[in-house]
Protein backbone atom coordinates (compact mmCIF):
# COMPACT_ATOMS: atom_id res chain seq x y z
CA UNK A 1 0.00 0.00 0.00
CA UNK A 2 2.83 2.34 0.85
CA UNK A 3 4.50 1.66 -2.54
CA UNK A 4 1.29 2.62 -4.31
CA UNK A 5 1.11 5.89 -2.36
CA UNK A 6 4.66 6.77 -3.39
CA UNK A 7 3.78 6.46 -7.07
CA UNK A 8 0.22 7.77 -6.78
CA UNK A 9 1.09 11.07 -5.11
CA UNK A 10 3.52 12.31 -7.83
CA UNK A 11 1.08 11.17 -10.52
CA UNK A 12 -1.73 13.17 -8.91
CA UNK A 13 0.47 16.24 -8.58
CA UNK A 14 1.56 15.94 -12.21
CA UNK A 15 -2.04 15.51 -13.40
CA UNK A 16 -3.25 18.50 -11.42
CA UNK A 17 -0.37 20.58 -12.76
CA UNK A 18 -1.17 19.61 -16.36
CA UNK A 19 -4.80 20.58 -16.01
CA UNK A 20 -3.80 23.96 -14.54
CA UNK A 21 -1.56 24.64 -17.52
CA UNK A 22 -4.43 24.27 -19.95
CA UNK A 23 -6.52 26.93 -18.22
CA UNK A 24 -6.47 30.62 -18.99
CA UNK A 25 -4.48 32.53 -16.41
CA UNK A 26 -5.72 35.81 -15.02
CA UNK A 27 -3.39 38.19 -13.27
CA UNK A 28 -1.55 41.45 -13.39
CA UNK A 29 1.19 41.82 -15.91
CA UNK A 30 2.82 44.24 -18.29
CA UNK A 31 1.79 44.37 -21.93
CA UNK A 32 4.08 45.75 -24.62
CA UNK A 33 1.04 47.59 -26.03
CA UNK A 34 -0.28 48.85 -22.71
CA UNK A 35 -0.78 52.50 -21.82
CA UNK A 36 2.76 52.87 -20.54
CA UNK A 37 4.23 51.69 -23.87
CA UNK A 38 3.41 54.99 -25.54
CA UNK A 39 1.53 53.19 -28.33
CA UNK A 40 -1.39 55.21 -29.56
CA UNK A 41 -3.13 55.84 -32.86
CA UNK A 42 -3.14 59.52 -31.97
CA UNK A 43 0.56 59.83 -31.20
CA UNK A 44 2.72 60.96 -34.10
CA UNK A 45 5.82 58.84 -34.59
CA UNK A 46 9.05 60.15 -36.08
CA UNK A 47 9.92 57.05 -38.08
CA UNK A 48 11.19 56.86 -41.62
CA UNK A 49 8.63 55.57 -44.14
CA UNK A 50 9.22 52.01 -45.27
CA UNK A 51 9.50 50.92 -48.91
CA UNK A 52 5.77 50.21 -49.10
CA UNK A 53 4.90 53.74 -47.94
CA UNK A 54 7.36 55.20 -50.45
CA UNK A 55 5.85 53.22 -53.34
CA UNK A 56 2.32 54.03 -52.20
CA UNK A 57 3.13 57.74 -51.95
CA UNK A 58 4.60 57.62 -55.45
CA UNK A 59 1.51 55.88 -56.84
CA UNK A 60 -0.97 58.30 -55.24
CA UNK A 61 1.21 61.44 -55.32
CA UNK A 62 0.97 61.62 -51.52
CA UNK A 63 3.39 62.53 -48.75
CA UNK A 64 5.52 59.45 -47.91
CA UNK A 65 6.34 60.75 -44.43
CA UNK A 66 2.63 61.17 -43.64
CA UNK A 67 1.85 57.64 -44.89
CA UNK A 68 4.78 56.24 -42.90
CA UNK A 69 3.57 58.01 -39.76
CA UNK A 70 0.07 56.62 -40.25
CA UNK A 71 1.49 53.12 -40.70
CA UNK A 72 3.51 53.43 -37.48
CA UNK A 73 0.40 54.70 -35.69
CA UNK A 74 -1.32 51.42 -36.48
CA UNK A 75 -3.00 51.90 -39.83
CA UNK A 76 -2.72 48.86 -42.08
CA UNK A 77 -1.51 48.88 -45.66
CA UNK A 78 -4.91 47.98 -47.08
CA UNK A 79 -6.58 50.56 -44.86
CA UNK A 80 -4.21 53.29 -46.07
CA UNK A 81 -4.84 52.37 -49.70
CA UNK A 82 -8.60 52.42 -49.16
CA UNK A 83 -8.40 55.84 -47.50
CA UNK A 84 -6.26 57.16 -50.35
CA UNK A 85 -8.75 55.83 -52.92
CA UNK A 86 -11.67 57.39 -51.04
CA UNK A 87 -9.78 60.68 -50.74
CA UNK A 88 -8.95 60.69 -54.45
CA UNK A 89 -12.45 59.75 -55.63
CA UNK A 90 -14.26 62.13 -53.29
CA UNK A 91 -11.69 64.93 -53.60
CA UNK A 92 -11.27 64.95 -49.81
CA UNK A 93 -8.08 65.55 -47.86
CA UNK A 94 -6.54 62.43 -46.36
CA UNK A 95 -6.25 64.10 -42.95
CA UNK A 96 -10.05 64.53 -42.85
CA UNK A 97 -10.51 60.80 -43.43
CA UNK A 98 -7.88 60.03 -40.79
CA UNK A 99 -9.84 62.13 -38.28
CA UNK A 100 -12.96 60.08 -39.01
CA UNK A 101 -11.03 56.79 -38.70
CA UNK A 102 -9.53 57.96 -35.41
CA UNK A 103 -13.13 58.21 -34.17
CA UNK A 104 -13.61 54.55 -35.25
CA UNK A 105 -15.83 55.35 -38.23
CA UNK A 106 -15.88 52.38 -40.59
CA UNK A 107 -14.33 52.85 -44.01
CA UNK A 108 -17.50 51.49 -45.59
CA UNK A 109 -19.50 54.27 -43.86
CA UNK A 110 -17.00 56.91 -44.96
CA UNK A 111 -17.24 55.70 -48.57
CA UNK A 112 -21.04 55.49 -48.44
CA UNK A 113 -21.28 59.05 -47.06
CA UNK A 114 -19.34 60.24 -50.09
CA UNK A 115 -21.45 58.28 -52.59
CA UNK A 116 -18.75 55.68 -53.33
CA UNK A 117 -19.03 51.91 -53.74
CA UNK A 118 -16.95 50.43 -50.92
CA UNK A 119 -16.83 46.94 -52.44
CA UNK A 120 -15.07 48.23 -55.57
CA UNK A 121 -12.71 50.33 -53.42
CA UNK A 122 -11.89 47.26 -51.32
CA UNK A 123 -11.24 45.11 -54.41
CA UNK A 124 -9.06 47.77 -56.03
CA UNK A 125 -7.12 48.31 -52.79
CA UNK A 126 -6.34 44.58 -52.62
CA UNK A 127 -5.01 44.65 -56.18
CA UNK A 128 -2.90 47.75 -55.53
CA UNK A 129 -1.51 46.27 -52.32
CA UNK A 130 -0.58 43.03 -54.09
CA UNK A 131 1.08 44.92 -56.97
CA UNK A 132 3.18 47.10 -54.64
CA UNK A 133 4.23 44.13 -52.49
CA UNK A 134 5.16 42.19 -55.64
CA UNK A 135 7.18 45.14 -56.95
CA UNK A 136 9.06 45.39 -53.63
CA UNK A 137 9.72 41.63 -53.57
CA UNK A 138 11.02 41.66 -57.14
CA UNK A 139 13.30 44.60 -56.35
CA UNK A 140 14.63 42.71 -53.32
CA UNK A 141 15.23 39.60 -55.45
CA UNK A 142 17.11 41.68 -58.05
CA UNK A 143 19.23 43.21 -55.31
CA UNK A 144 19.98 39.76 -53.88
CA UNK A 145 20.95 38.49 -57.33
CA UNK A 146 23.25 41.46 -57.84
CA UNK A 147 24.91 40.82 -54.48
CA UNK A 148 25.36 37.11 -55.13
CA UNK A 149 26.82 37.69 -58.59
CA UNK A 150 29.19 40.37 -57.28
CA UNK A 151 30.47 38.04 -54.54
CA UNK A 152 30.86 35.00 -56.77
CA UNK A 153 34.48 33.96 -57.32
CA UNK A 154 35.72 34.42 -60.88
Amino acid sequence: MRNNAVFLLPALLLASNLSAQSEVAVGAGFSPLGPASGYSREKKQDNQPDRFALKLAEKFDADAAELGALFYRGYGRGELIQMLLIARESKTLLKNLVRKRDRNTKLSSIAKDRGLDYDSIYALSSTIKYDIEKEIALAADDFTLQLSSAEAPK
